[in-house]
Parts: structure tokens; sequence; C-alpha cells
């Protein structure tokens, strides 16, 4: 059981109750059909903070904050870098921080490219470089996660034909 279950979450209780745990489940999910069952999968998984993100191996980052080698986490709730051993969090970024991100070529002394994201607000911001191997695979995830999030927030802006007509 130990070999499936992260570390983290299995020391949280004794083998023999992962055990009946599980037990207990599979019983649970024979009942279902094949497509109850990914609903219901695909219903656990979207609740983790990590669900549906791209990632990326850090090389090195410029931020003091972030221990580099890293892996980096990208998704709607915005870029999450985690430890490259334990994957606990070691800082985030909200899509809302993101001013910008550009990629650069290698310099004379490194064989990767890099990213600059420009994050922070119109007064105070900072550039963060990241050395990755994906710079330009980052960059668009990034911006299809901004265009989302503007969408989004234009959609809300937006005043409904019904509404409209009354004005």
């Amino acid at each position: 059981m130990q070999d499936y279950v992260p570390p983290q979450l299995f020391r949280l209780l004794k083998p023999q109750s992962w055990l009946q745990m599980v037990t207990q489940h599979v019983q649970q999910a024979k009942a279902l059909s094949a497509h109850q069952a990914r609903a219901q999968f695909l219903g656990l998984l979207s609740a983790y903070p990590m669900f549906g993100s791209s990632f990326f191996y850090i090389q090195s980052c410029s931020n003091n904050a972030i221990v580099s080698p890293c892996i980096l986490a990208v998704n709607q709730n915005g870029l999450n870098f985690l430890s490259k051993e334990t994957h606990e969090p070691i800082a985030k970024f909200s899509l809302n921080e993101i001013q910008s991100t550009r990629t650069q070529r290698p310099t004379a002394g490194s064989s990767y490219p890099y990213v600059e994201i420009t994050l922070g607000d119109l007064l105070a911001q900072g550039i963060t470089q990241l050395q990755l191997e994906q710079g330009l695979e980052l960059c668009r995830v990034v911006a299809v996660h901004m265009e989302r999030l503007l969408g989004a927030r234009e959609k809300r802006l937006t005043l409904p034909p019904s509404e409209i007509t009354l004005l």
C-alpha cells in the first residue's frame, strides 16, 4: 500500500487503516458504471490544487526565495514552485501578479535558454529569470491561462443584451 500512496499522506494513517479504506472504496466502485467511475474520479482530482497543471523542470532561478533546481506547476491558480524532492510548495504567484513573460537565448556560459517573468503590480515589479529547456512552452502555457483569466473577467464586465436595451 505504501508504494501507491504519497508518503506525506501515507504517514497520516496506519497501514491497516489504509487497507480497510481501500477495500471499502473498491467495493463501492464495483457498483459504478465506467462513466460514473470516471466522473467520480475526475471530480476527486479536480479538487486538488495541482489539477490541470503543466509541469516544468527549472534548472535555476534568480529569485532567492526559490530553491533550484525545482519544479514549476502552471495552472489556473498561477505559478506554483515545488521542491524537486518532496513536491511541497516553495513559492506561489497568482496569475494576477504576472505582468509579462519573454524567452531569452542561452548565454555564453549556459546550455539552456531562460524565461524572464515580470511579477508584481504597476508600482512594484520584479523580474525572475528561470532557466529551463522548455522556455517557449512555458510562455505559451502562461499565455493560455492569462487569456482564460482575462476572458472570464471580460465576460463579467459585459452587460447582457437584456440590460443594454433598458439603457
